[in-house]
């Protein structure tokens, strides 16, 4: 469905400003949320797989942006546009529930 890291960011922006018309959310705000959900998703072993040698040195010193970060995830994790959809819909759900 989303090709996507910021294709999925901005179908979540839309959908849960649909739910919360009122209280909408920018696109900055739903890309963190999804920024920081998307690591609950990943088991520490594909983690370290993905962050292996140049990149955990990187990362460990901060020198890796978020793109960079999401490029890495989308390369090496075959199933990260799964892993995205199912992010979407789960936080859509959520608040559609609350």
């Amino acid at each position: 469905m989303f090709s996507t890291f910021s294709k999925s960011a901005i179908h979540l922006k839309d959908e849960l400003n649909k739910i919360m018309p009122n209280e909408p959310f920018d696109e900055e705000e739903v890309r963190e949320m999804l920024f920081d959900a998307v690591f609950t998703q990943i088991d520490d072993d594909t983690l370290d797989l993905v962050f292996d040698g140049n990149n955990q040195q990187l990362l460990e010193q901060g020198k890796l942006s978020e793109a960079d970060i999401l490029l890495l995830l989308e390369q090496k994790i075959p199933t990260f546009h799964t892993i995205m959809e199912h992010l979407v819909a789960e936080i859509i759900k959520e608040y559609k529930s609350s």
